[in-house]
């Protein structure tokens, strides 16, 4: 959308939970279930990491 003196506006919708209809203990344990996802990909990607190969 444009508008007359040149801004612009862009909606971009995303998925993602319903956090005002979910028990703050879920949507805990999904914070905690991401936060082990991301630290064990920087695990992964860490510098002199080999992927686990004993050549």
């Amino acid at each position: 959308m444009n508008y007359e003196d040149g801004r612009a506006l862009l909606v971009i919708k995303l998925a993602g939970m319903p956090f005002e209809s979910l028990p703050d203990t879920d949507i805990k344990m999904r914070f905690d279930s991401l936060n082990r996802v991301i630290a064990a990909l920087g695990k992964l990607n860490r510098p002199g990491f080999d992927g686990g190969s004993n050549s």
